[in-house]
């Protein structure tokens, strides 16, 4: 029927609301006479009520109440009424069925809906349509490789080598590297970092009486490679004092009181410099009748104290451990 085939957007898709209820009315009524929802509460198509608001829903009875009066005028139904209710969307629309007629009209509306949608699909961009994998209860490699499109292995590879260019870029931002525990990474200037050499005087701790100055050894310093700083501090990390115990006076526990390199900066290649490091003097000298045996100007060698000296270089901190021999005196 044209006039059918002439309906355009929802006046179409009303039509075949409206056909569909009196169809189902039909089917269960006892004569030719039903009676239809004015309001649908179940929406077969959304669009015509893309929404639930009171706007639109009054546009939705019009347009069923229009469609159900458009077949009245085709000569499908016949004495079409609306019987009113307490509220508008409780109404119902009672009409005759023209059983004749309405049988063509709906057969047309159906094969309308089939054209309408095998058109809809023929306007669709054709792609190739993909099957299905298999189900398998275990997925193995040769599974892979046998089902899964080289496209997707490709864009696998693809991230992956992305994900992997990305992480080490990031590896080199100083902050990520401090989060995720990485050490600093070396730079053109660590590579230069210099080297402190030191070589040690001899600690000389006097016997029988208290030392007029304090217990020092000094040192000469030198860098190589690279200029350094010393720190003015010093650790203590050994003591191996094995011959002072003569007297019944124990072992003593030598304490530092500073460290004192005569300049700030020792140079590459420049002459050595000194460091002074003191003692506190009480801390290692021993009593009056210890090592009673020595001559008059004689001294003995009871050990050494291992010194761990630091200092800074092309900004990385660094130390060194020097062995101090130890004599006693008289």
């Amino acid at each position: 029927m044209q006039w059918v085939r002439d309906l355009v957007g929802l006046n179409y898709v009303a039509l075949l609301d409206v056909a569909i209820d009196i169809e189902q009315e039909r089917q269960l009524a006892t004569n030719d006479i039903v009676q239809i929802p004015l309001f649908q509460q179940v929406v077969k198509f959304t669009d015509l009520l893309p929404a639930d608001s009171s706007g639109l829903r009054d546009r939705y009875c019009e347009l069923r109440l229009k469609a159900t009066q458009l077949l009245e005028t085709h000569g499908a139904v016949r004495e079409v009424h609306v019987l009113e209710s307490d509220h508008r969307w409780e109404s119902l629309i009672e009409l005759r069925i023209v059983m004749s007629e309405f049988e063509k009209v709906r057969m047309a509306i159906e094969l309308e809906r089939d054209a309408r949608v095998g058109e809809s699909s023929s306007a669709a961009p054709s792609e190739k349509s993909e099957e299905l994998l298999p189900p398998t209860d275990k997925i193995t490699i040769g599974w892979l490789l046998a089902h899964v499109p080289l496209r997707l292995w490709a864009s696998a590879v693809a991230l992956l080598i992305a994900s992997f260019v990305l992480g080490a870029r990031l590896s080199e931002i100083p902050w990520i590297r401090v989060v995720v525990r990485l050490p600093p990474l070396k730079t053109e200037r660590s590579e230069r970092a210099g080297r402190l050499e030191v070589l040690p005087g001899d600690l000389v701790i006097p016997v029988g009486h208290s030392p007029t100055a304090l217990l020092r050894v000094s040192c000469d310093a030198a860098a190589t490679g690279a200029d350094i700083s010393i720190r003015r501090s010093a650790d203590i990390v050994k003591v191996n004092l094995h011959e002072y115990n003569f007297a019944g006076n124990g072992l003593p526990t030598p304490r530092l009181l500073s460290v004192s390199p005569d300049r700030a900066v020792f140079q590459e290649d420049a002459p050595a410099g000194h460091i002074a490091i003191d003692f506190e003097p009480l801390s290692l000298i021993p009593r009056a009748n210890a090592f009673s045996h020595l001559n008059k100007g004689g001294r003995a060698r009871v050990g050494e104290i291992v010194l761990r000296l630091h200092y800074r270089t092309a900004g990385q901190e660094r130390s060194l451990d020097i062995p101090v021999p130890v004599f006693v005196a008289e």
